[in-house]
Order: C-alpha cells, then structure tokens, then sequence
C-alpha cells in the first residue's frame, strides 16, 4: 500500500504526477498524507522550533512543480493545501469518482519536549541508521515532531485489529483524521437523493 508523504511540502510531485500513480494502481496508490506530520514545527519559538506547521515554509526548489502557487508551501489548518483546498488535488479526484483518501501521522523523527540524543556516531547517511538513543534529561523544544498519536490520527474503520484488516479499511476509504483530539467520534450518513 501507497500513501504519499507531504504531497506539496518542497512541491517536488505535482498533480499529474500523484493523479497517475492513483490511475495505474488505485488498490495500492490510495490516498496520501493530507493532513501532515511535524505539526510542532509551528510552535512559536522559544517554546518551539518556530517553524510552519509539518516543515510547510519552504519556497519552490529548482525540482519544484513550477505551476504550483506560493500557499502551497504551507499548510491550512494544519492541512496539506491539496487537501485543504476547494477543487484541489483530493477535491478534485473525489469529483471525479477516483477514490483518494488522506490520512495523518506524527512523521516522528525527533519528539518535541523529548530528553533523548541520537547516539555517537549517528550518521544515517553512511549507516543507514541512528545509533541507540542517550537520555540527556534536558527537553529538546526545537524539534518539529509529537510522538505517534499524540496529536496527529488517522481514524480506520476496520473489521479487526489486524493489518488486513486495517489496510481493507484503509483502501475502501473508511478513515477520518484529527489534530489535536479536537473531536472523539464521527458519524456521517448518507442517502440517495429522493429517498426520504
């Protein structure tokens, strides 16, 4: 299964782009993360990094989507402005009857308040890896991430509590995502037109 990071952060996948790897496999390009993790990021300095929420305060890069606008580059509500935006890239593929789903994640790299430094040596770039983390106990403010859950769900309405049956959850659409806890449960219904 396919779900794509920040679609529009550094604007490096356009919309034609993300529509086709939707067409050319839509039971495994499903959805991408409309509402993104790294929302601390816009937690005002000193208490936070200062940052836009989920690292969305870039400008166009020279691999940039050259037609996309300057909003793209940050986030609305927390929100991905393809997701956010009316006829935008989720809107738009919606209307058109292609299923597309957005979810939410913490993309936790390096916890916010967390009192832990990578290990000696770290270099992920050589190694492939972070060496064991060290507990410092002094809260490191400057990082963009919450841990898992704790502010960013992606809600799954699923059969069981297996990855099957999350994944068949996920591909048929049955997801609901919140920051911040804002809201506990959803319930939508809905009817044909003309049927009472």
């Amino acid at each position: 299964m396919f779900l794509a990071n920040h679609p529009s952060r550094k604007g490096l996948d356009s919309p034609h782009e993300i529509r086709g790897w939707r067409d050319a496999q839509p039971s495994i390009a499903v959805g991408m993360e409309g509402a993104p993790g790294h929302q601390a990021a816009g937690i005002a300095k000193p208490n936070g990094p200062g940052g836009g929420r989920g690292y969305y305060d870039s400008n166009p890069g020279a691999d940039s989507f050259r037609a996309y606008p300057a909003e793209s580059y940050k986030t609305f509500g927390g929100f991905d402005w393809m997701t956010s935006t009316v006829g935008g890239l989720w809107d738009s593929l919606l209307a058109e009857g292609k299923p597309w789903w957005i979810t939410a994640n913490s993309d936790a790299h390096w916890v916010h308040g967390g009192t832990s430094d990578r290990g000696p040596g770290s270099d992920f770039n050589a190694n492939g890896k972070y060496e064991d983390p060290l507990y410092k106990g002094v809260a490191n403010f400057g990082s963009g991430d919450f841990w898992p859950g704790y502010y960013s769900r992606t809600h799954v309405g699923s059969q069981g509590f297996d990855y099957r049956a999350v994944m068949e959850g996920l591909r048929a659409g049955r997801i609901w995502v919140d920051h911040g806890g804002l809201i506990s449960g959803l319930v939508v219904r809905a009817r044909a037109a003309g049927t009472g």
